[in-house]
């Protein structure tokens, strides 16, 4: 995590059983340092890496090494199972 004294604020969704590690919370608002990738986000939210199949940043696919931006929406969409 790279943190140049700035603070960015994104929005966090997630879907499913996700808000279990949101306390029950489906979407927040996060303050972060500059620099936080999506990855960084998944492990400051407690979310398990395991446990997410996607991630998209303002309704885009995207990666866990994606730098998040000031006014980003990033959602953590679970691990589907069934049959």
């Amino acid at each position: 995590m790279a943190g140049d004294g700035e603070d960015i604020r994104v929005q966090l969704r997630v879907y499913g059983h996700l808000v279990w590690y949101l306390d029950e919370d489906d979407s927040r608002k996060v303050n972060l340092s500059a620099g936080v990738d999506a990855g960084d986000l998944m492990r400051i939210s407690g979310v398990p890496t395991a446990e997410v199949s996607a991630i998209m940043i303002n309704g885009r696919r995207a990666g866990t090494e994606v730098t998040l931006r000031d006014g980003d929406c990033v959602e953590f969409i679970p691990v589907l199972s069934g049959g």
